[in-house]
Protein backbone atom coordinates (compact mmCIF):
# COMPACT_ATOMS: atom_id res chain seq x y z
CA UNK A 1 0.00 0.00 0.00
CA UNK A 2 2.74 2.00 1.11
CA UNK A 3 4.47 1.83 -1.88
CA UNK A 4 1.43 2.34 -4.47
CA UNK A 5 0.89 5.53 -2.86
CA UNK A 6 4.41 6.66 -2.83
CA UNK A 7 4.24 5.04 -6.65
CA UNK A 8 0.78 7.66 -7.74
CA UNK A 9 2.53 10.23 -5.95
CA UNK A 10 5.96 10.24 -8.18
CA UNK A 11 3.50 9.68 -11.22
CA UNK A 12 2.29 12.86 -10.12
CA UNK A 13 5.30 14.95 -9.27
CA UNK A 14 6.25 13.81 -12.94
CA UNK A 15 3.24 14.76 -14.22
CA UNK A 16 2.84 18.39 -13.24
CA UNK A 17 6.56 19.00 -13.80
CA UNK A 18 5.91 18.24 -17.25
CA UNK A 19 2.84 20.35 -17.43
CA UNK A 20 5.26 22.82 -16.04
CA UNK A 21 8.20 22.21 -18.55
CA UNK A 22 5.55 22.15 -21.62
CA UNK A 23 3.96 25.73 -19.93
CA UNK A 24 7.59 27.43 -19.87
CA UNK A 25 8.67 26.13 -23.60
CA UNK A 26 5.59 27.91 -24.74
CA UNK A 27 5.86 31.15 -22.72
CA UNK A 28 9.89 30.88 -24.16
CA UNK A 29 8.57 31.05 -27.42
CA UNK A 30 6.20 33.34 -27.10
CA UNK A 31 8.85 36.22 -26.73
Amino acid sequence: MALGQAGHIAISMALVGSIAFILGVIAENKK
